[in-house]
Order: C-alpha cells, then sequence, then structure tokens
C-alpha cells in the first residue's frame, strides 16, 4: 500500500509497521518528552503516552483534525497535550528528547527546526516518502534535493536510506552537532530513520567521515560497472546497543511483519551493503537458488553471521564480501 493525499484527519494504515518499531525504540530510549510534528487523528503521540510512557505533545495546524485530536486526548488527562499550529510554530515554544518528523514528501526542509530543537542527547525521528528522489530514480531530483549522484539499481532502497542519513548528517554538522543513526528502515513507500543528536563540533566532524562515495566494481562486486555514487552514508544503520535491547512485548507478540524486520534488521550491519543472490545467478547464467539454501550452505561451511537483509527479498548480509560468496556458489 502507497501514499494518500493528506486530508483531515487522516490514519494511515501502511505506516502501522513505522508506528511500531518506533514504539519499541522508545521504550528503549526512555525519553521524557517527545513530539508527534504532524499528528493526523493523532493515533501516533497517543501510542507513545500510552505503550512507552512518554509525555507527548501532538501539533496540527488543520482544524478539522484538531477537533479529531482533542476527542482522542479527551481521556488521557495530560500525558497528552495538543498544540493546533504548525510543526515548526510549535517547536518555537520549547524543546524535545524526542521529535518526530513525518510529512508527507520529502522532510528535508524541516531538517534544521528539529535539529535546533531537540535536546543534547535526544532523538530526531525522521519518515521520508520522496523515493524517487532518494534511489535515483529521478536523477534530477536526487542532485538537487539532496546533492547526490546514484545509481538506480538492485540496491537502490540501501543506497536511499543512505543518501538520507548523509543528507541529515551532514545539516547537523553544520550547525554544530552530531548525528547517528540508531534505527533505519525501508517498507514500501518511505524511509524511517531515527537519529541520536549530541551538541559539539568535534562530534559533528566525527561523523562526517563516515559521508563518502561508493564504487560497487571496488567495494560489492567487479561485475559492477565503475561509478561513484554518493556522498552518502557509509557507517552503521543500527544503535547495537538497541538491537541487543530490542524486546517486543506481549501484545504485539503475533505481528508477523514486525518480527520479520526486528530479526532482518539484526543482520544489517554486518556487511555494507548486501549481496543479492538473483544477481549472481544472473552472472552465473542459473536459475537463484532459494536465499535460505544459501544461508544454509553459508551456515555449514562455518560462516557464523549471516542472515537476510530488509533491502532485497533475495540479499542476504554477511561476514563474507560477494565474490566470497560468488566464489562459493560456484563450488556448490
Amino acid at each position: 500500500m502507497g501514499p494518500s493525499r493528506a486530508r483531515p484527519g487522516f490514519f494511515n494504515k501502511s505506516q502501522k509497521l513505522n508506528r511500531d518499531i518506533t514504539i519499541l525504540f522508545l521504550r528503549y530510549a526512555k525519553p521524557r518528552r517527545a513530539l508527534d510534528g504532524f499528528g493526523g487523528t493523532g493515533i501516533r503521540g497517543i501510542r507513545y503516552y500510552l505503550e512507552a510512557n512518554v509525555e507527548t505533545v501532538i501539533s496540527e495546524r488543520n482544524k478539522l483534525s484538531a477537533e479529531i485530536i482533542k476527542d482522542n486526548i479527551a481521556d488521557l488527562r495530560g500525558g497528552v497535550t495538543f498544540s493546533n499550529e504548525s510543526f515548526e510554530a510549535t517547536l518555537s515554544h520549547s524543546l524535545f528528547d524526542f521529535i518526530d518528523v513525518d510529512p508527507y514528501g520529502s522532510p528535508l526542509q524541516y531538517f534544521d527546526q528539529s535539529i535546533y530543537s531537540v535536546k543534547n542527547n535526544g532523538y530526531v525521528a525522521i519518515t521520508a516518502t520522496d523515493l524517487s528522489a532518494l534511489t535515483g530514480s529521478v536523477p534530477s531530483k536526487t542532485f538537487l534535493r539532496y546533492d547526490a549522484r546514484v545509481i538506480n539499481d538492485i540496491y537502490r532502497h540501501e543506497t536511499g536510506i543512505r543518501v538520507l542519513i548523509g543528507s541529515f548528517v551532514r545539516r547537523a554538522a553544520s550547525l554544530g552537532r552530531e548525528a547517528i543513526p540508531q534505527l533505519s528502515i525501508w517498507y514500501s513507500h518511505y524511509y524511517r530513520v531515527i537519529f541520536r543528536i549530541r551538541n559539539g563540533t568535534s562530534l559533528a566532524r566525527k561523523a562526517l567521515d563516515n559521508i563518502g562515495y561508493i564504487n560497487k566494481h571496488k567495494v560489492i562486486f567487479n561485475r559492477y560497472p565503475s561509478v561513484e555514487e554518493g556522498p552518502l552514508w557509509l557507517g552503521n544503520l543500527f544503535s547495537r546497543d538497541f538491537l541487543s535491547s530490542i524486546e517486543i512485548p506481549d501484545y504485539l507478540s503475533d505481528n508477523v511483519l514486525l518480527r520479520k524486520y526486528v530479526d532482518r534488521i539484526k543482520h544489517e550491519d554486518t556487511q555494507l551493503y548486501f549481496t543479492d543472490i538473483s544477481e549472481l545467478a544472473k552472472f552465473r547464467h542459473i536459475s537463484p537458488p532459494p536465499v535460505s539454501h544459501v544461508i544454509d550452505i553459508l551456515k555449514t561451511r562455518g560462516v557464523s553471521e549471516v542472515g537476510r537483509t530488509t533491502f532485497s527479498p533475495t540479499g542476504i548480509k554477511s561476514i563474507l564480501n560477494t565474490a566470497e560468496i560468488f566464489d562459493m556458489l560456484l563450488n556448490e
């Protein structure tokens, strides 16, 4: 299910994974005060309070949506408050420990205000739905919006999320703040990244060390064209502390999609970019073997760190590089 046009009181069912996995993060990070910057029906902010015990402000300037939100929070006794102002106006009044930026389309115009308005050691959560720009599907948009040049290939979504992260990290650094991704997912029509923000130019400069270019011919496999893509984020996509402490509450335990994503994100930082089994099969001119079969082969050969990726249904992340896996499959 893709994005729908914004309308008063709009509730986006396709963003359920976004909301669920953010709840897991909030239960881990335990911020004191959060802003749901684009309220809609208010369901996101209400969940933050009820499920993660986070005092939440919901901002929404649409007057019809405002009435819906007021009704929805009426019985919450102050744990959730409402601001009938724009995102920017709400942030002008106070700072927050967690700021959620979930607009329609590109989040670029909200970067600066969210970076300015989050407390030191706080978090900014960004949702982007302008995937045509981030993945290089429309190269002119990729360059004009994100100052990047990338190839729209099978790696497009890992590339796209790394372009988004790189853009936000560079913007934070220009404002003297370090931004480090704690959680990064692609699902359907959107990317979701949660950043930890810390003050300090030295920290900001260190974060910039993770911004660069990738040449898939050199880094992934020599059968790809030799092209420098970027700038983009080349560091980790997740906080190891968060991954190691994830607990799915009982009421979400039957959520198959959430459990699948939690299982797969634990492997994302094993490898910079994934190995795609369908691509390797194409290079060998054979039918692609099941991904599970390849994972079993690697495990029987002593590869302990291997698992599926969220960025491709035929991709895996492993401590082996793509060339090593290709050679291994040749001998099967």
